[in-house]
């Protein structure tokens, strides 16, 4: 009978150290939370798609059936210094057409959370900036690469292109004519989506040449194993494999 409880302890024993090995090997698993109201932080990167476009601002659909608002200064620097130049006589139809020529709706754009506002009865209040100054400000020259998406905004027209913001420390764009989608059609402060097709060198330090791309068709696919998580950017198009599938959860 001494015997038998005893090999009853044992036992009991075991299954006590392996569920507590399960649990802990529970906890070391990665944790995928849902983007909502409460996760969301500020300074987070997101994809969002233009919805609806104001007179002084527009909005934008993002993931986790969440809004935000982009205000007209959050479109660029270049933009920024456009309103602040224009005439305070202007009335609401002109900013809004002057806003629907360079915004479309269904476009998509990489965005950053400014602020959070939560409104008693009232969903929250998020405002996003789409400014490069704002979406690439932790890039780095080492971290561009052949074939990467940056949307840049258009801060000049010169004689053979566009001098582009990049949002890049110490660095500049530029999207000759014959790269984009016609001459001269950019708007000063429209921001776009380019890709790299040239990194700088010596000659060029610090010009970063750029191709136009549609957004209507899609971005170009990037291969490499020896791609930094510190290149990616809400949007790039990523072409991958799964090596490890761990439950309950796998993200794509």
């Amino acid at each position: 009978m001494k015997k038998k409880l005893e090999v009853k302890k044992n036992s009991q024993k075991r299954k006590k150290q392996k569920t507590s090995k399960d649990d802990s090997e529970k906890d070391e698993l990665p944790k995928a939370e849902i983007l909502n109201a409460q996760t969301l932080k500020e300074g987070m990167l997101l994809l969002g798609c233009v919805m609806e476009i104001r007179s002084n601002c527009f909005l934008m659909s993002l993931p986790g059936c969440l809004v935000g608002k982009v205000l007209l200064t959050n479109i660029s620097t270049k933009y920024t210094e456009t309103i602040m130049c224009s005439t305070q006589e202007e009335s609401e139809n002109e900013s809004m057409a002057n806003l629907e020529s360079i915004i479309e709706l269904g476009t998509t754009f990489p965005c950053k959370v400014l602020s959070i506002s939560q409104q008693e009865k009232k969903k929250s209040m998020v405002m996003l900036s789409i400014n490069p100054q704002d979406v690439n400000a932790e890039l780095r020259l080492s971290s561009l690469y052949l074939k990467m998406v940056l949307h840049a905004a258009v801060q000049s027209v010169e004689d053979h292109g566009y001098v582009m913001d990049i949002g890049v420390k110490n660095a500049q764009g530029f999207l000759p004519f014959s790269a984009s989608s016609g001459k001269k059609n950019l708007v000063v402060g429209q921001v776009i989506p380019t890709s790299v097709r040239k990194l700088p060198s010596h000659k060029n330090g610090n010009v970063v040449w750029l191709s136009e791309l549609s957004v209507n068709e899609s971005f170009p696919e990037i291969d490499d194993e020896n791609l930094k998580l510190t290149s990616l950017l809400p949007g790039t198009n990523v072409t991958a494999y799964i090596t490890l599938f761990r439950n309950p959860f796998f993200l794509w």
